[in-house]
């Protein structure tokens, strides 16, 4: 059986991107869940993490937004490539969420954008210690994953050896 997470940095993750690289260009503020949360809520970022940022789409819109440093990690080299040239005055990085760049207590927020299903189970504990490392002091966390009910396991649609884990969040 395959590893999830060397799966993803080595081949599957940069699959994806290319695969979702036109819808992702054409998000906008007005289109995306986690930024209307955001400007619905009393969160005022200062310096926030995207942990499965793809090419920092959504970190530029709340960089302009809110003014906020934005920090992002994704294991898709092309997207974090191409992140690099669309969105300069961001931060972006190459990894997953099992090293997380920054120092202890570095962000006030923390954004998982649609990532912990395809993470292996085995390596959930060690990613809630990278983001409890990371996040200051009263910082947030948000989750923006699949809801379910219960928890259950399934092959992912684009490798057989690899498991979407969809599971009760809360």
């Amino acid at each position: 059986m395959a590893n999830q997470e060397s799966t993803f940095l080595n081949s599957e993750a940069d699959q994806w991107y290319q695969r979702n690289k036109d819808v992702l260009a054409a998000k906008t503020m007005d289109s995306d869940p986690v930024t209307q949360f955001l400007l619905t809520s009393d969160v005022r970022p200062k310096r926030v993490l995207e942990i499965g940022c793809c090419n920092g789409y959504r970190l530029e819109i709340l960089r302009k937004q809110f003014g906020c440093e934005a920090h992002g990690i994704d294991p898709s080299n092309m997207a974090i490539t191409d992140g690099q040239k669309l969105f300069p005055k961001i931060h972006l990085t190459q990894g997953t969420a099992n090293a997380l760049p920054g120092a202890d207590q570095d962000y006030d927020l923390i954004i998982f954008g649609f990532l912990l299903y395809l993470c292996d189970r085995r390596d959930l504990f060690k990613i809630a210690m990278e983001a409890d490392r990371v996040l200051q002091d009263r910082g947030r966390i948000l989750l923006f994953d699949f809801y379910t009910t219960s928890n259950y396991k399934n092959t992912y649609g684009h490798l057989d050896d690899i498991y979407s884990f969809k599971m009760q969040n809360s």
